[in-house]
């Protein structure tokens, strides 16, 4: 008896065709999601994104004015309380040299704060720019400040200008002298005025010891003539040439 053929195959899905379900699905739910995500977007944005209604000023302003700093901000009144791009805002502000730092914040529903810190020049720079307390040249030229100290040097030497210029300040203090000008040439020679008028020769090494020299004799040998030195050459070991204003002649002490 010949055996009877029976067709096995069955009618099922292809494994590719399997394979790309899952794919769909993921797609679908992608797609689904962003379309959920923008409208959720547009209805905070819709309930929550204000106008602008006010501009807070903070921090302690010596040299600038509150109102300039709110009209920085008025340049882009027609954005909208969250739309406000609040790091081309602070950009915009520390753009102006008179601002070192500027933080800028958001307390809704419409107030935008702006926490400024100023420079603070503690002296002239090379007679055009000012320098601050870090040892940071900036310029600004567009606002005068009175009874600074001039200090003058070359590029790069700010900061050990800036050291040696406070060392100074500190000892001249002692015998009640403040620090007019201090020189630093490009051949490592310092130089200082005292604000009476009196230039201090210091020359190249050990420069901190030798103004600490100078306090002391101006303090002592020179006390009954301090109207009449000129200026005061402490490059010497151990003693000083002085230059009198009423004789121009030199005598070493």
């Amino acid at each position: 008896m010949a055996a009877t053929k029976v067709n096995s195959s069955v009618n099922a899905e292809s494994p590719e065709r399997a394979s790309l379900f899952p794919m769909v699905l993921s797609l679908l739910l992608l797609v689904g999601g962003a379309v959920l995500s923008l409208s959720l977007f547009d209805l905070v944005m819709e309930k929550f994104d204000k106008p602008i209604t006010r501009v807070v000023v903070k921090g302690d302003l010596l040299y600038l004015k509150k109102d300039d700093i709110v009209s920085t901000v008025e340049i882009y009144e027609t954005d909208t309380f969250l739309k406000l791009d609040l790091h081309k805002v602070r950009a915009g502000l520390e753009a102006n040299s008179w601002i070192y730092k500027a933080a800028i914040g958001r307390r809704w529903p419409g107030t935008i704060i702006i926490d400024i810190r100023e420079q603070q020049p503690i002296a002239v720079w090379n007679e055009s720019n000012y320098l601050n307390a870090y040892g940071e040249v900036f310029n600004g030229h567009d606002i005068a400040v009175p009874d600074l100290p001039r200090l003058n040097g070359s590029q790069g030497s700010e900061e050990k200008i800036v050291a040696h210029y406070q060392s100074f300040a500190r000892q001249a203090s002692l015998i009640g002298l403040k620090v007019d000008s201090v020189s630093y040439d490009a051949k490592g020679n310092w130089s200082v005025t005292m604000n009476n008028g009196v230039d201090v020769v210091l020359g190249k090494e050990d420069v901190i010891n030798r103004m600490a020299r100078f306090t002391a004799l101006y303090g002592t040998a020179l006390a009954g003539r301090q109207n009449d030195v000129a200026r005061v050459d402490m490059r010497y070991d151990g003693g000083a040439a002085v230059s009198w204003i009423t004789t121009q002649s030199e005598s070493n002490s």
